[in-house]
């Protein structure tokens, strides 16, 4: 096992998943692999690879390579994001200023190759295809995704998540990774940056190692549980429109969504079955158990290539949205709306100085 806070790249992931299968099917030639958990992006690595994952490096560099490269590029006074913007602006707009990670792996990649890489995606006219090792008797891997459109089930289940890693000691973890020193990759991660700045304090540091909730830690909890359901909303967005816009037909007979809930793990196991007996392995709709469906149902179109991926900036929320349908549901959003009546509220400068337009863009001078 790898020590806490080492650096871990979706291209390091890939070449030990793919050594493992190797291995394995070299002693059983017809052995079959179950790879559960992991986020899309890592699952899409093992499952097609290539151009995807440009900017990681195909020598299998780890994050802190992309971090020590990506610092390297930066004039005194940039941010990250600022040394990019000045490389490529055409992705400097496409990734907000907190992505720390997909702004590394870009300024990475152009250190690397001396190429932009919007060019490099520009560029990039390979169709997508499995990769050969995932490939078994020409038989397509079977995908499952856990799924859900009931918002308040998955606040619940959020909820319940961080309360119980909470319960299996979260605190103490926290505690004593901040006092030993961690990396900046462990420092972003959801479920520590939320508590690490309480070690500071004598007292909370105390309440941490006791692994008990003060105010202080309630409303780290708090935003625990926040930052779980905007991580799990982009997982969902990111399926839909990048994943599936890309290789929706290859995944037409072979990916399925379960609902998530108490069933399904039981409607999962079921699914499994299925494509483990049929003869050739082949599931629809009417052969699948309650709760769970294909993710491209049979006859329908495969996704489009041409998906509108363009990156919409909105400054009032500061957000980059993908896509016009993502754009046009968060102008739509409450959330949205409330910014912009709260920068009225606040706003006590001369019309001639611009503002927010009504769509939460920066509006010239006039």
């Amino acid at each position: 096992p790898r020590p806490p806070g080492e650096p871990y790249s979706v291209h390091r992931f890939v070449a030990d998943a793919l050594r493992t299968m190797r291995d394995v099917r070299a002693r059983e030639p017809r052995a079959s692999f179950v790879v559960c958990g992991g986020t899309h992006y890592y699952v899409q690595g093992l499952l097609f690879g290539s151009g995807e994952m440009a900017g990681d490096g195909d020598d299998a560099a780890t994050g802190q390579n992309n971090h020590e490269l990506a610092a390297s590029l930066r004039q005194e006074g940039e941010s990250l994001h600022d040394a990019l913007c000045r490389i490529d602006p055409e992705m400097g707009r496409r990734w907000h200023p907190n992505d720390v990670q997909r702004i590394e792996r870009c300024l990475a990649s152009y250190a690397r190759t001396g190429a932009r890489p919007s060019e490099q995606a520009a560029s990039s006219t390979q169709e997508p295809a499995f990769r050969d090792e995932v490939i078994s008797g020409g038989t397509p891997p079977l995908v499952i995704a856990v799924d859900t459109d009931d918002r308040d089930a998955l606040e619940s289940a959020h909820r319940a998540r961080a309360t119980k890693m909470v319960e299996k000691g979260l605190l103490r973890e926290v505690a004593a990774y901040a006092r030993a020193g961690v990396s900046p990759f462990l420092a972003r991660a959801i479920g520590y940056h939320e508590f690490a700045p309480l070690v500071a304090d004598p007292e909370e540091h105390a309440a941490l190692l006791a692994n008990t909730l003060t105010p202080h830690g309630r409303e780290a909890l708090e935003e625990l549980v926040r930052n779980t359901r905007r991580y799990a909303l982009q997982q969902q967005q990111w399926l839909r429109n990048r994943f599936l816009g890309r290789y929706g037909g290859l995944l037409r007979p072979c990916f399925v969504r379960v609902d998530s809930g108490p069933g399904a793990k039981a409607a999962a196991a079921a699914v499994v079955r299925r494509f483990a007996v049929a003869t050739p392995p082949r599931i629809t709709n009417e052969s699948l158990p309650s709760g769970a469906r294909l993710m491209v149902p049979d006859g329908a179109a495969p996704a489009a290539r041409n998906v509108d991926t363009e990156v919409r900036r909105c400054d009032a929320c500061q957000m980059s949205l993908c896509g016009l349908a993502q754009w046009q549901a968060h102008v739509a959003s409450r959330k949205h709306r409330n910014v912009l009546r709260r920068h009225e509220e606040r706003k006590q400068r001369p019309a001639s100085r611009g503002g927010l337009g009504q769509d939460g863009r920066q509006q010239p001078a006039q």
